[in-house]
């Protein structure tokens, strides 16, 4: 079971269920340039047979540093936020991409870190806007990492930061406003 990338290379798959299948895809061997560029992908069961019908394999350029507006919200989530990537990357989130953010809690269990995907809506080249998850109660701290995916790969190369902050600290902060 294999994934071929174009002329990339070749990787192993991981049978996911009957219509699903997982690979990663292997390093570009040339210079992406600041455009993405588009593979064929095809699939084998049986490392001679390939599918007669490729997929379209987007590779792009590493992205740039994302930041994040408002920077803060409270502990229950809901606060819609724009991610953005630095005007001079060269990355770009594409229209029909699909998007996610990626809200990095910083707690790990079995070993893994503990990260929500939450869909994210397009809003231009360097912007996605997304809603807020719930912070995770066993996370390590009130601040988390956020970057942005397109089809299931980073496109974000340095993520933003996100911090929670509890319900009271929100109305003391309001009432100091007033």
């Amino acid at each position: 079971l294999a994934c071929r990338f174009g002329d990339y290379g070749t990787t192993p798959a991981t049978y996911l269920r009957p219509t699903m299948l997982s690979c990663v895809a292997p390093e570009p061997t040339k210079t992406l340039g600041s455009q993405p560029q588009s593979v064929d992908l095809v699939v084998t069961v049986n490392g001679a047979k390939w599918t007669s019908t490729a997929i379209r394999f987007m590779y792009r350029p590493s992205g740039g540093e994302a930041s994040v507006v408002p920077q803060s919200g409270p502990s229950g989530g809901g606060t819609s936020v724009l991610v953005s990537m630095a005007r001079s990357a060269n990355g770009s989130f594409l229209q029909d991409d699909v998007l996610a953010c990626v809200f990095d809690m910083g707690v790990a269990v079995a070993g893994s870190d503990v990260a929500f995907d939450v869909d994210a809506e397009w809003v231009d080249a360097q912007t996605v806007r997304c809603t807020v998850p719930p912070m995770e109660s066993d996370a390590n701290a009130t601040t988390v990492h956020v970057s942005v995916t397109a089809n299931g790969g980073t496109v974000t190369s340095a993520p933003a930061s996100y911090a929670y902050f509890e319900r009271s600290e929100e109305r003391r902060v309001g009432k100091e406003c007033r």
